[in-house]
C-alpha cells in the first residue's frame, strides 16, 4: 500500500499545547497511542485491497482517505473503521489486567483506552459515526444516518464547550476544550458532505448502463466548472434508472464547452 502521512495545522496546534501544558512521557504516549490506533485502519485496509492511503493527524486523531473505498462492501467498511478501536482496546488490556502501575506506560496504555472509546461515539468524524454508516448502506439508509452522527458530533461539541465553561467556574481551566469544539463542528461537517458526495457518485457509477437501452436522462447545465457540492446538490435525487448528462458552458459566450457523461461525472465526485 502506498502511504503518505501529513499533520493538519490543528493538531501542530493540539500536540504542541500538549507539550507546553502536559509532561513529555503523555505526549509520547499519545502519539504511540494514535499510531497504534491508525496501524490497525491501516493493516485491514491493506488486507481489504487499498492501494493508496492519505492519512492526516487531526486532535481526534487520523483521519484516512483511502482510494476506491467506496468500492467496498458494507460489512468491509465496518470492518476497516473497526479495526482502529479493536487494536486501541488490545493495546490497553495490560492496563484491565492490573500489569501496568505506573510512569509511561500507564499513560500509553490508559491513552489506547480513552482512544478506543472515543473513537466509538457515533458523532463524525470518529470511526463510530464510520461504523454505522457503512451498516445503514443495504438499507439505503446512508444519508439519513450521515446527517444524523453530523447533528451528534455538534451535540458532543457543545457538551464540551459547556464542560469547559463548567470548570472555569470551578477554578479548572482546559484549553482543549475550547478549542475542540469548533474543530469537531468543522470537521463533522467536512466527513459527512465527503461521504455523502462520493456515496452520490459511486451510486451513480455502479448504475447498469445495458448496451441498447433506452433510459430517462437528466440534463444539467453549469457556466463555468461546477464543484462537487454543486453537482452532488443536483445529482442526489436522480434515480437508478435515469441517466445524467451535464452540459458545461462558457460563462461569457453561452458557448458549450464540454459536455459530462455520467460516469465522468461520478469521476469527478469520487476522484481527489
Amino acid at each position: 500500500m502506498k502511504l503518505s502521512v501529513k499533520m493538519h495545522p490543528a493538531g501542530w496546534i493540539f500536540f504542541a499545547l500538549m507539550l507546553v501544558f502536559t509532561p513529555a512521557a503523555l505526549v509520547v504516549a499519545t502519539l504511540a497511542a494514535l499510531l497504534l490506533h491508525e496501524g490497525g485502519h491501516l493493516l485491514v485496509m491493506a488486507l481489504c485491497g487499498a492501494k493508496e492511503c492519505t492519512v492526516e493527524i487531526t486532535p481526534f486523531g487520523g483521519m484516512a482517505d483511502v482510494s476506491g473505498y467506496e468500492t467496498l462492501p458494507p460489512w468491509k467498511k465496518v470492518v476497516c473503521a473497526l479495526a482502529g478501536p479493536a487494536l486501541s482496546l488490545l493495546g490497553a488490556v495490560p492496563l484491565f489486567m492490573g500489569w501496568i502501575q505506573d510512569g509511561f506506560f500507564r499513560c500509553f496504555f490508559v491513552c489506547n483506552l480513552s482512544m478506543a472509546l472515543m473513537n466509538l461515539l457515533p458523532v463524525f468524524p470518529l470511526d463510530g459515526a464510520r461504523i454505522l454508516v457503512a451498516a445503514s448502506e443495504k438499507l439505503g439508509l446512508e444519508r439519513l444516518v450521515c446527517r444524523i452522527t453530523q447533528g451528534a458530533a455538534y451535540l458532543f461539541a457543545l457538551f464540551l464547550f459547556v464542560l469547559g465553561i463548567t470548570g472555569v467556574f470551578h477554578g479548572r481551566v482546559n484549553l482543549s476544550l475550547f478549542l475542540l469544539p469548533p474543530y469537531l463542528c468543522y470537521t463533522a461537517y467536512q466527513s459527512a458532505l465527503y461521504t455523502r458526495i462520493r456515496g452520490v457518485g459511486y451510486r451513480l457509477f455502479l448504475q447498469d448502463e445495458k448496451r441498447g437501452e433506452i433510459r430517462p436522462l437528466k440534463a444539467f447545465v453549469s457556466f463555468g466548472r461546477p464543484g462537487k457540492l454543486a453537482i452532488m446538490r443536483h445529482l442526489q435525487n436522480v434515480g437508478r434508472n435515469t441517466s445524467a448528462i451535464l452540459y458545461i458552458c462558457d460563462a461569457d459566450t453561452g458557448i458549450v464547452t464540454e459536455i459530462l457523461t455520467t460516469k465522468q461525472i461520478c469521476h469527478n465526485l469520487i476522484s481527489e
